[in-house]
């Protein structure tokens, strides 16, 4: 498996200006962003954990009976009988097999995107108003691209049934040559997301007041919003193994109207007010108005203070809303708390994988905020500078894209009604049955409750004959970042690894640097800090005592060291219309400090990719020519 996928990306822009008068001119904008990126991963699981769509031609026939199911037989000349008849006394059953494909190969993609965007309008000044019209059509367009190891099953299950293949040793070429002979090439799906938008708006000067000009601004927009997906024949019928079950086209649109206006009042000199609001609807969806205001006072020379309250609303997005729902597995090492403890059952409870359904939710709601904030900037001299800026925010319905597998596992109580389990084992009668799916399709998550202070400081100064330094300090430092359960309390979630926070949520994260300037030549170190964390609990689960069931009262969370890394970079200005960069990233070359998070929330196990880099050192070089 890739640590890192390797990546291409392409970047062009232009723009151009035609002057249609002395105060109006007509301007043209296009960009074009291309993306190359190819994901390795290891080869794809068969087995009869993973269905089979009911439309699939093998569906009803015998062994598969609607799952991917592999059976080999005694009569294989590869069945190992010693070894089955050491644990049955003699008898020879048929044995279900659960195989990873590594004969067909790695699962190889590479996902093309691109983005073209064109942009032209008017802008301007008349009677009395500046303004700015114009029309906007953008794209994203995705493909994706399978270079090896997705076979097809209808193809490569009854091979795997035939007797022929060794699951324990090596096989011949003619079994080799047969099996990857059935792994689907070629484009898998495409999607395209378009807006196409027409806006305006002006702005300007009403009255005078005592601290200045009272000034409004007005604006309004259209646009319209597509989606479309389309797959590959065969990845439609569910049948290229690892794709997860059908994916089937969607073609789906919406228009959005705005319109918005803001007021700036200059109360006095030296205290200026705003107000702004908007209102936005979203077909389908529905309408919000969210409303805005903010207070500046500069009491003296050096000192300002501000602040804001305002509402947000973000709507689902059509990919959110319609992306087509497909089936997988969760990482490996998973376990069913209610069934393990009794069951001890391997292969469907303990230290296993389940299935997964990913994909987009069609009653989702919108995303709504309430925010304020208040900072202070206080610049005693040109050598001073610091800012610091106080943030609350309460977040309802957050759209997140699925709830992690080993969070809803961890908290049955709160994300039960997420899993879906199958009939009840006669063996086990007292117990649920077992896990037959978990839904980790998009969902609304409830409240997010956060607030925390941003800072930001500059000191300057020269030093002699060596240049002038500057010196930086920023950084952010939450007070709280608490998610709501299902029985409406909080749960907080600063240093601890959460599914309502997209990953960790480091108590402080700061980026401290220094820059010596010295004619042409730029020099800069750069140190990086976030503080640690609480882990999640290994697979092996020391929370309980050995009879699995009984929490242990001695179990203390261990903790995930601080992540710190030092950079550094030179550069070089004194060739006309050129900059030349040289840096290296992390010096010391830190590896991410150990973590159980991320062998339970990704594939990548041993550290968690959303907190470490996991690339050690590297160095860079830019060169940027500008005419």
């Amino acid at each position: 498996m890739q640590l890192v996928p390797t990546t291409e990306r392409l970047s062009l822009f232009g723009a151009a200006r035609f002057a249609l008068t002395s105060d109006i001119e007509a301007y043209l904008e296009a960009s074009y962003n291309r993306n190359k990126q190819n994901n390795v991963i290891q080869p794809v699981p068969i087995s009869d954990q993973f269905a089979l769509p009911p439309n699939h031609p093998l569906f009803n026939v015998d062994p598969y009976n609607g799952a991917s199911t592999i059976l080999l037989k005694p009569t294989s000349p590869f069945y190992p009988t010693a070894y089955v008849q050491g644990i049955t006394g003699g008898a020879t059953p048929d044995l279900l097999v659960r195989y990873r494909s590594a004969i067909t190969g790695n699962r190889d993609l590479t996902d093309i995107s691109e983005a073209p965007r064109l942009a032209l309008g008017v802008k301007g000044a008349a009677y009395g108003w500046d303004f700015d019209a114009g029309v906007l059509h953008s794209e994203s367009r995705v493909r994706e691209q399978v270079n090896d190891g997705f076979p097809s099953q209808l193809q490569i299950l009854p091979l795997l049934n035939s007797g022929n293949v060794n699951f324990f040793g090596p096989n011949s070429a003619d079994v080799v040559s047969q099996l990857k002979a059935t792994n689907f090439v070629g484009d898998a799906f495409k999607i395209k997301s378009s807006l196409d938008s027409l806006a305006a708006k002006g702005s300007r000067d009403l009255m005078e007041l005592p601290g200045g000009p009272l000034a409004i601004a007005l604006g309004t927009e259209y646009r319209k919003e597509k989606y479309r997906f389309s797959a590959d024949p065969t990845i439609q019928t569910g049948d290229i193994s690892g794709y997860g079950g059908n994916f089937l086209d969607t073609n789906k649109a919406r228009n959005v109207e705005a319109v918005y206006g803001e007021v700036s009042v200059p109360i006095v000199k030296g205290l200026e007010a705003g107000a702004s609001v908007r209102w936005d609807h979203y077909q389908g969806v529905g309408n919000s108005t969210t409303p805005k205001f903010t207070l500046r006072f500069q009491p003296v020379r050096g000192v300002l203070l501000r602040g804001s309250i305002g509402k947000g609303f973000r709507a689902p997005s059509l990919q959110d809303l319609f992306l087509p729902n497909t089936t997988g597995v969760t990482p490996p090492g998973l376990t069913d708390p209610i069934r393990c403890p009794t069951t001890g059952d391997a292969t469907k409870d303990c230290s296993t994988q389940f299935p997964v359904l990913f994909g987009g939710n069609q009653a989702l709601k919108p995303e709504r905020s309430k925010s304020a904030t208040l900072g202070l900037v206080f610049e005693p001299n040109e050598g001073v500078s610091m800012a610091v800026d106080y943030f609350k925010i309460n977040l309802k319905d957050q759209i997140n894209n699925g709830i992690n597998a080993a969070f809803i596992l961890g908290d049955l109580t709160k994300y039960g009604n997420l899993v879906t389990r199958g009939a009840v084992d006669p063996a086990f009668p007292a117990l649920p049955g077992p896990i037959t799916q978990i839904d980790q399709t998009n969902i609304n998550i409830g409240q997010i409750k956060l607030s925390g202070i941003e800072f930001d400081t500059k000191y300057r100064f020269a030093a002699g004959e060596f240049g002038k330094v500057t010196v930086s300090y920023s950084g952010t430092y939450f007070l709280k970042y608490d998610s709501q359960n299902l029985d409406g309390t909080f749960s907080p979630n600063i240093n601890k690894v959460n599914v309502a926070t997209g990953g960790v949520i480091p108590r402080l994260k700061t980026y401290l640097s220094a820059t010596l300037a010295r004619g042409p030549w730029n020099y800069t170190l750069a140190y990086n800090w976030q503080s640690p964390y609480e882990d999640l609990p290994g697979t092996l689960d020391d929370t309980l005592l050995a009879d699995g069931v009984t929490p242990n009262p001695d179990y203390k969370a261990r903790r995930v060291g601080a992540y710190e890394t030092l950079d550094g970079q030179v550069q070089y200005s004194g060739i006309k219309d050129i900059k030349l960069a040289v840096g290296i990233k992390n010096i010391f070359n830190r590896p991410p400090p150990y973590s159980n998070a991320g062998g339970q929330t990704s594939f990548q196990s041993g550290y968690d990719p959303q907190y470490g880099d996991a690339r050690g050192r590297f160095v860079y070089g830019t060169l940027t020519y500008s005419f």
